[in-house]
């Protein structure tokens, strides 16, 4: 008797309004960018590039030809360290 009743409160929270799934967050309506700072020697620049050149290909091909990676090169001196958050 004592397990009837453990299921049926069981039962009754899980039916209980706002515990079933939720639809994700609409989409944002204007552009986002997420910034990753890493070092890289020239071999690896390499394959990286040709990477976001398959990836770039793929998304434009799934037809979000909106969508773009790009590698930005900086050059010189960096102060700070990588593991900081950034702003945009």
């Amino acid at each position: 008797m004592k397990r009837a009743k453990w299921i049926l409160v069981l039962v009754l929270v899980l039916a209980l309004p706002g515990n079933g799934a939720r639809a994700q967050d609409p989409a944002p309506e204007v552009a986002f960018k997420a910034v990753h700072r890493v070092t890289l020697t020239p071999a690896d620049e390499a394959t990286l590039l040709a990477a976001l050149a398959d990836m770039n290909a793929a998304v434009a091909e799934a037809g979000h030809s909106e969508i773009r990676y790009r590698l930005y090169k900086v050059v010189g001196k960096q102060g700070g360290s990588s593991r900081r958050r950034l702003p945009l």
